[in-house]
């Protein structure tokens, strides 16, 4: 299970590190009626352009916490998703 934000300490320095969760979706539309499922269920969800090697953009969106949850929704409801990824952000 992942924490959205992890905490260390470094050099007496407070660092945060958040692990964004990102679902990427076929078009700006579904990644918007995926978001508005995902809230209506209670998972906080935003929609975010980024890099893509299919063509000129894409989207996604990122999932604060509840990832699992989240595809199990999407599946649940055939709202189809590209992929998915986690990774870290400072």
């Amino acid at each position: 299970m992942y924490h959205p934000v992890v905490f260390f300490h470094i050099m007496n320095r407070k660092e945060v590190i958040t692990i964004e969760k990102t679902i990427q979706m076929n078009s700006v539309t579904q990644a918007m009626r995926a978001r508005d499922l995902l809230k209506a269920k209670g998972i906080k969800a935003k929609v975010k352009r980024i890099p893509s090697d299919k063509g000129p953009c894409s989207y996604g969106i990122i999932i604060s916490d509840n990832f699992e949850k989240a595809l199990e929704i999407l599946n649940k409801n055939k709202i189809n998703y590209v992929g998915r990824a986690v990774g870290k952000g400072l």
